[in-house]
């Protein structure tokens, strides 16, 4: 009796589950959620490289570039054409770096102003998931047959809602503030932020309940290095832009930082200055979170970024 009772529950829930995963999959690539952040920055900074046909540099990260490199001042200074490639962390590193490929030309260069957090993947952030499910038909067709599954299992029933509601009339919002859309041709937002004091709270940059650089996400960034160097594409790293209540790292933190400047050091890849060179401990030099600068601190770090890039760009 009780045997017969767990089968049909077990029955039932493979019905609820497939219908599901097949219900999202008919949804999927619509085109309603294709106008907000992010996929209308990645959409700009592929018009934007595509028109480029000389050797460029690509800052390729999630926000902490996107609001806190000044690319268009780093052009001239450098005399080189510099693109803010900064996203969202949300899309996850192995889709950043996949989608940093459709901008990347031979003899370009790439630097990697990586977040700490996105260190550790997270693969059905609901930012990921809406872009490969929604906007990315080509991404979610190389997937693995089992990704595919588990992210489509994965996307919340209030997700599923809004793009069902976009059939009935119901659009979905763009609630995006302006600084999230609005770029200039370099790809730096062009919104002159102000500091949101509220949002703004000191957070340890490492969870010491997450692993940080395991073997995937090394072999995410292994795959990425072998493609670039294919395309004889020079890769730097650097460090992203933090707020912290002192201006170093110690204890858990400053295992992590070493860990990850051992793994670059690993891969022959040239790291542009020291972590401490942008941890900031003043909260007026940002915008809305430990990671995004505003326009006062965005200047201090571009300043310190082409002090640090200059000799190699005169001697490339």
């Amino acid at each position: 009796m009780y045997k017969k009772f767990f089968i049909s529950i077990l029955f039932v829930v493979f019905i609820i589950s497939t219908s599901q995963v097949l219900i999202a999959y008919s949804l999927s690539n619509n085109n309603v959620w294709n106008n907000v952040f992010p996929n209308i920055i990645l959409d700009k900074h592929k018009q934007i490289s595509k028109n480029i046909k000389q050797p460029k540099i690509l800052i390729v990260s999630g926000s902490n570039s996107f609001f806190g490199i000044n690319t268009e001042l780093m052009s001239k200074e450098l005399n080189y054409v510099i693109i803010n490639h900064g996203s969202a962390v949300g899309l996850s590193l192995d889709y950043i770096l996949n989608e940093s490929k459709n901008c990347i030309n031979n003899n370009d260069i790439v630097i990697l102003p990586i977040e700490y957090a996105i260190y550790c993947e997270d693969r059905l952030s609901e930012t990921r998931i809406v872009q490969i499910w929604q906007n990315d038909k080509q991404y979610f067709d190389r997937m693995l047959f089992i990704d595919k599954i588990e992210l489509l299992y994965s996307i919340p029933i209030d997700l599923i809602k809004k793009v069902v509601g976009t059939y009935i009339g119901i659009p979905i919002k763009n609630e995006d503030k302006l600084a999230y859309v609005a770029i200039n041709k370099h790809g730096d937002t062009i919104y002159n932020l102000e500091t949101e004091k509220n949002l703004i709270k000191i957070k340890e940059p490492f969870d010491k309940n997450k692993i940080y650089l395991d073997e995937n996400t090394k072999q995410t960034i292994i795959d990425f290095l072998n493609y670039c160097r294919a395309k004889n594409v020079k890769v730097f790293v650097t460090y992203p832009s933090y707020y912290y209540n002192q201006n170093y790292f110690d204890g858990y933190n400053l295992e992590q930082i070493n860990k990850i400047n051992d793994f670059w050091k690993e891969q022959n890849v040239t790291i542009l200055g020291q972590y401490t060179d942008f941890i900031y401990t003043d909260k007026n030099d940002f915008y809305n979170t430990e990671y995004h600068l505003n326009i006062k601190g965005r200047e201090k770090r571009t300043e310190k970024l082409i002090e640090l890039l200059r000799p190699y760009i005169n001697n490339n």
